[in-house]
């Protein structure tokens, strides 16, 4: 993607991570070119440190390329995992597929050993397919290891994951509302406005919806299964319905939809028909879809539909996926990198961002072209914009209309390309930069050098 030259005076933003779509913009402060040190970091590395880290960055970059990865890929797995990468990459102990499988966006940090544990139980399996699996749990059985959902009493997520891993807190009750003259039971507001105006619609197309089954207790939902475990063996219950605690009902969310019974043949009826057409519009999806048990964990149940909002019921109606498989299939953020994002468009830099510790080096002469500054001599590192010039050197200092400023970080050279922290740099640049309490998300107005604002 080619992206303009900014105008003046744009909002930005730097960003670990995932895009961000900024606000409207805000101006920027301007201040004179600092004469004294420009801080990188509030605690920053030694510089022998810096450099040792630089080199071992550099030592396996040149591994990575003669196993064919590409700068990107390179400096994405060092962000991942840095050193270590080095370390492993010497002693043999990274595969072609293990690096494959580390430098897959979905892959997850807390997850190493049990993609590794994986991996070897099932050599069969591509890298996507193992990232995909243990993402959704499907490494260790049902109802193993499960893990307590975070809502407090009242709150209504929907985008909440529950099923045989994920359980709601037995004093967990959401916000409702009865589905009056909609059928019995009660949603969630937002999933009980839906369902009335999906409901509406299929009336002006001459099909009858009508809810038999929406919101459960933790109660309710223990006495059902106790039922049904009276009747039949644990291991057949537990294939349609779900122990207390784990029913999506328990969220407000779900409904059942004019039947809850395979005997009735709800699939076959013109009503089923009419939603795997239009459900998503309304932001739900049909949430155990046939051939997804050993995803879900349920046989199919064609009257079960689960609110998840319109954007995301699109893309898993669309594409087949269960809501599982949607959450394992998204970007995990982890080791990403820095993106320097205007009107919320990511500005190309043709070089990777490096992280170095806990410091995000960015590099110099793209970002700076990037930003709308011009080159003022051809194999220079001396750019021009707004009536203001600067140069960048490795090192600790640049210059800034002839102001030498030093740093307490090194810029460096890493492959082939002069890098410098993002704080630093920006900080030439005209960016005032702050971090954020989302962690390593870094926020802050970009106006062009030497604009007044």
């Amino acid at each position: 993607m080619i992206v303009p030259r900014p105008p003046r005076g744009l909002a930005a933003v730097l960003t670990a991570g995932f895009l961000v779509i900024l606000p409207s913009p805000v101006k920027a402060t301007s201040q004179p070119w600092p004469s004294q040190a420009v801080s990188a970091v509030s605690t920053p590395l030694p510089w022998q440190t810096v450099q040792e880290l630089a080199l071992s960055y550099e030592d396996q970059a040149g591994c990575l390329a003669q196993l064919a990865l590409d700068e990107a890929l390179s400096a994405l797995l060092w962000n991942r995992l840095g050193p270590q990468l080095t370390c492993m990459l010497e002693e043999g102990e990274l595969s072609a597929s293990w690096l494959e499988l580390l430098a897959l966006p979905n892959c997850r940090e807390g997850l190493l050993s049990r993609y590794a544990a994986y991996t070897q139980s099932h050599p069969e399996l591509e890298p996507e397919q193992v990232v995909l699996e243990v993402n959704m749990g499907l490494d260790r059985p049902f109802y193993q290891e499960t893990q307590e959902i975070s809502l407090s009493p009242g709150e209504v997520d929907p985008l909440v994951l529950v099923n045989k891993y994920h359980a709601l807190a037995r004093d967990y009750v959401p916000q409702l509302v009865p589905l009056s003259g909609l059928g019995s039971g009660s949603l969630a507001p937002e999933a009980a406005d839906a369902f009335a105006h999906m409901v509406q619609a299929a009336k002006e197309d001459g099909v009858s919806l009508r809810s038999v089954s929406a919101y459960r207790s933790y109660a309710t939902q223990k006495t059902t299964y106790n039922r049904n475990l009276s009747q039949y063996s644990q291991r057949f219950t537990d294939t349609f319905s779900a122990r207390p605690g784990h029913s999506e009902h328990q969220t407000g969310l779900a409904v059942d939809i004019n039947s809850a019974s395979m005997l009735d043949h709800f699939e076959n009826t013109a009503a089923y028909a009419w939603l795997q057409e239009n459900c998503a519009q309304y932001g739900f999806i049909l949430r155990y879809p046939q051939g997804k048990d050993e995803i879900t964990g349920y046989r199919f149940e064609p009257w079960h539909y689960r609110y998840v909002g319109k954007e995301i019921a699109a893309v898993c109606m669309e594409q087949g996926l269960t809501l599982e498989e949607y959450w394992a299939g998204q970007p995990s953020g982890w080791g990403d990198g820095t993106r320097v994002l205007l009107e919320g468009q990511v500005l190309e830099l043709g070089a990777p961002p490096v992280r170095l510790d806990e410091t995000w080096y960015l590099p110099a002469e793209e970002l700076a072209l990037a930003l709308g500054w011009e080159r003022v001599e051809e194999g220079t590192a001396r750019f021009a914009c707004g009536g203001r010039q600067v140069e960048f050197f490795p090192g600790r200092r640049s210059q800034a209309d002839g102001v030498t400023l030093r740093f307490t970080a090194p810029a460096l050279s890493l492959g082939g390309r002069l890098y410098l922290p993002a704080s630093q740099l920006c900080a030439i640049l005209g960016a005032d930069l702050e971090e954020t309490e989302e962690g390593n998300f870094f926020t802050g107005n970009l106006a062009s050098p030497g604009e007044e604002t």
